[in-house]
């Protein structure tokens, strides 16, 4: 069962000016989604159950996995608690211009550049880890891969990618 709660904000608008044999348009999107979900997942447990441990050795087509669920045998076992909502927030920008033009009465030349922007999944109150394998673990003789926890400086573990341009051309005869 899920207890969901989500909401969005979006902004989508764009200009289209017309001068001679051009048709410019310029545009910009931006959208805010926030998801404050409460869901049980499989607080009952999740079982999966095949045929290897009723099966002969080195034969996987023998065996049955409805045998290995009677004696008990899980090949796999998960459990899964959610008691607080997720909070969970991401966003996205765009912005893009265009040129029609009219080379000849025949012919049209379509340019345009749109950048696009889509920021990690990050959570509102910084409840969010992760393991990240440039920091050294202290506990493991400092090898590489460290438990860390959300900050306001650092929200998601990921990085932002700001230089997402995509050219547009076409060409209409």
């Amino acid at each position: 069962a899920c207890f969901c709660n989500l909401h969005t904000t979006e902004f989508n608008d764009a200009l289209t000016w017309i001068k001679g044999r051009h048709t410019t348009r310029f545009g910009f999107a931006y959208m805010k989604g926030a998801s404050n979900n409460l869901g049980t997942g499989r607080s009952a447990g999740y079982f999966n159950f095949l045929n290897q441990e009723t099966g002969l050795p080195g034969n996987s087509n023998t065996g049955i996995a409805f045998a290995s669920f009677l004696l008990g045998l899980a090949d796999e076992v998960k459990v899964q608690h959610i008691n607080a909502p997720s909070y969970s927030r991401d966003s996205y920008w765009a912005a893009f211009a265009q040129d029609d033009f009219k080379v000849t009465r025949k012919l049209t030349l379509n340019l345009g550049l749109r950048w696009e922007l889509f920021t990690p999944d990050v959570q509102r109150y910084n409840h969010k880890s992760w393991i990240d394998y440039s920091v050294p673990n202290p506990g493991a003789n400092n090898i590489p891969g460290a438990f860390v926890v959300a900050s306001p400086s650092n929200p998601s573990g990921l990085n932002t990618y700001y230089k997402n341009f995509g050219p547009r051309i076409g060409l209409a005869y």
